[in-house]
């Protein structure tokens, strides 16, 4: 979950985990995904969403939510067909709504990153091996 192609490398899918790898590194630069962070969590809030590139961001959570559905559903062997799938499609949801509407959040990429990340821990918990 730290990073969009680990997963896909540990499941020793090297071409897809880097493919993922690149996909995720080059939305985050081209939406200044690191940047609006660094200035939110240090209290800049209204500069962190002028700093954001919505046409690139938007594209993000699909992308991580996409990278770590895939890890995930490779790993489970056992169980591929698990109801697993509907929580990581409400973390993209929830992740790009959450983007749409980061101006009314206190902080506001924190909250939209946790909007994503929590239905996804639901998800791999209620649904783990």
């Amino acid at each position: 979950m730290v990073m969009p192609g680990g997963g896909q490398i540990y499941n020793r899918q090297i071409i897809k985990g880097f493919a993922f790898f690149f996909w995720e590194h080059t939305l985050n630069y081209l939406g200044c995904i690191n940047k609006a962070i660094y200035l939110d969590l240090n209290g800049h809030h209204s500069e962190a969403l002028s700093m954001l590139d919505y046409q690139f961001a938007l594209f993000y959570p699909a992308v991580y939510v996409l990278g770590v559905f895939d890890a995930f559903h490779d790993a489970k062997v056992e169980n591929p067909n698990s109801n697993a799938g509907s929580f990581f499609i409400l973390g993209g949801i929830l992740g790009t709504l959450s983007l749409v509407f980061l101006k009314y959040f206190p902080y506001p990429l924190l909250v939209g990153g946790l909007c994503m990340i929590v239905p996804i821990m639901i998800g791999v918990i209620l649904f783990r091996r």
